[in-house]
């Protein structure tokens, strides 16, 4: 939740005082809160896989690319929970930021897929994504938010991956 600063008081202590005290559940949408809880889940079983240390998630509902950072070195990822076995597509989010982010010469950032289904769960890491596995899309006009561009992870199962969690069957 987002808050303001206050001075510090006579003890030197800041305190912060959100915008909106409605509990979080009633601020974000049902798919919000369903990708929170897959977010938190992703960062409770698995590791940073570049030095072993704690994932931990922004705070204040992420950043428009990255979920999770590293608590040691710089590592950072996007996390995706969709529902059932591993897929070969997967929702992204918006694509302007991506794209802003691609024009800066950066690469596509590194993504997370925790897929949970009945009897088991998988959490891979796609590290190295080529911009051709990324497939914008525009909302269709019946949507919600009718026009607005968003981009599909597409043909995984051509991509390597890293497990970092695995209960199986």
């Amino acid at each position: 939740m987002h808050g303001k600063h206050h001075p510090p008081n006579s003890a030197g202590q800041v305190s912060i005082e959100p915008f909106d005290r409605r509990p979080e559940w009633m601020l974000r949408g049902h798919l919000q809160r369903k990708g929170r809880e897959g977010e938190e889940d992703t960062v409770k079983k698995s590791v940073c896989p570049e030095c072993g240390s704690r994932l931990v998630l922004f705070r204040d509902g992420n950043t428009p690319l990255f979920d999770a950072k590293c608590t040691n070195c710089n590592f950072m990822a996007q996390i995706k929970t969709p529902k059932g076995r591993p897929k070969t597509r997967v929702t992204g989010a918006g694509y302007s930021v991506l794209r802003k982010w691609l024009d800066s010469g950066n690469p596509v950032p590194p993504l997370i897929v925790n897929s949970r289904w009945e009897t088991g769960q998988q959490i891979r890491l796609y590290k190295d994504i080529p911009e051709s596995h990324i497939k914008p899309r525009k909302l269709s006009p019946n949507h919600r938010y009718a026009g607005y561009e968003m981009f599909t992870y597409v043909r995984l199962d051509r991509l390597q991956y890293k497990t970092l969690y695995l209960k199986s069957d």
